[in-house]
């Protein structure tokens, strides 16, 4: 069995911590321009082949031979992901309504028409 650092632990978290902030970050970037996309099956499909790359190579590289540091990196990891939840979650109260009133006829009238009788006729 190899003796681990204290250092070495720390190290591996940091890292850990790094490899979620890009690993959530891309994702993030990625819903963001979803909408956008011409081809959005393409966009999250590269997306996540990218992001997985880049974690899984990443991680291996920071376990090394030790089992220790894996799971140091593993725990930075889940830590990144817990910080970003925190930082962008969107809570209940927050969430999107089609209809910034809240009203519930917004199915049917939608975001870009206005409400039956607030128009009239010249």
């Amino acid at each position: 069995m190899n003796d681990i650092s204290a250092l070495q632990l720390v190290a591996a978290l940091a890292g850990g911590f790094a490899l979620g902030l890009v690993f959530f970050g891309g994702l993030w970037w990625t819903v963001g321009r979803l909408a956008a996309s011409r081809h959005p099956a393409l966009l999250v499909a590269g997306s996540f082949l990218v992001r997985m790359a880049i974690a899984v190579g990443g991680l291996y590289l920071l376990m090394g031979s030790d089992w220790q540091r894996a799971v140091a990196g593993l725990a930075g990891f889940l830590a990144a992901r817990w910080v970003i939840l925190r930082r962008f979650a969107v809570s209940p109260k927050q969430s999107v309504s089609p209809d910034p009133t809240g009203s519930p006829n917004a199915a049917e009238t939608g975001p870009h028409r206005l409400p039956a009788g607030s128009v009239t006729a010249p």
